[in-house]
């Protein structure tokens, strides 16, 4: 839109060529999927597909309010000349709702930090190792002077050390030691 870099309200209310999906629903059920032209993305049978079934659990019993909906015989038809593509979904089928309800919620349960550091150089494994155990110990030291509860749990991957393969892990590639990987560290705690 021209707009320029210091228009703040404007650039928080925008994104760049998003190519949001329209949904055309008609009385009978059935509904069309496509999207504005000129703009990013794809409207394909397995991308709308993947959203069908995204966090489904059963798909013969998704549980809404006022309704229980079987997808389990929904059809997905792309359907030709539409710029970024366009399908057509039909056969979701509903039963009666359930006397239950489906609840998603948040508690504090404490906190939970990650960190990610590149490690470089001969034997980057064990420097990566060193260095998740140089953090926790240097934290540890922290909660204990202030009283705070050690962490619930910790997780330390070195990724490209092939640690999830556990005694089955290479520590050298054709001969040469890992010269690459990243530590992941992942900490949580209850205080």
């Amino acid at each position: 839109f021209g707009w320029n870099r210091d228009e703040f309200d404007l650039l928080a209310a925008g994104r760049h060529n998003i190519g949001f999906p329209i949904v055309e629903c008609s009385s009978e059920g059935d509904l069309i999927i496509s999207k504005p032209p000129d703009t990013g993305g794809l409207i394909s049978f397995g991308t709308v597909a993947e959203q069908l079934v995204y966090e489904l659990g059963n798909p013969q019993r998704y549980l809404l309010p006022d309704v229980t909906c079987d997808f389990s015989e929904v059809s997905i038809t792309e359907i030709p000349g539409f710029e970024g593509g366009a399908v057509k979904v039909h056969g979701a089928k509903g039963s009666p709702p359930s006397t239950f309800y489906k609840v998603s919620a948040t508690y504090l349960d404490g906190f939970r930090a990650t960190a990610v550091c590149p490690v470089g150089g001969p034997k980057a494994v064990q420097k990566g190792k060193l260095t998740a155990e140089s953090i926790l110990k240097r934290t540890r030291l922290m909660f204990s002077q202030l009283g705070y509860e050690d962490y619930s749990a910790v997780n330390i991957q070195v990724l490209g050390s092939e640690d999830t393969y556990g005694p089955h892990a290479r520590r050298s590639i054709d001969g040469v030691s890992i010269q690459w990987s990243v530590l992941k560290l992942l900490l949580t705690s209850s205080s």
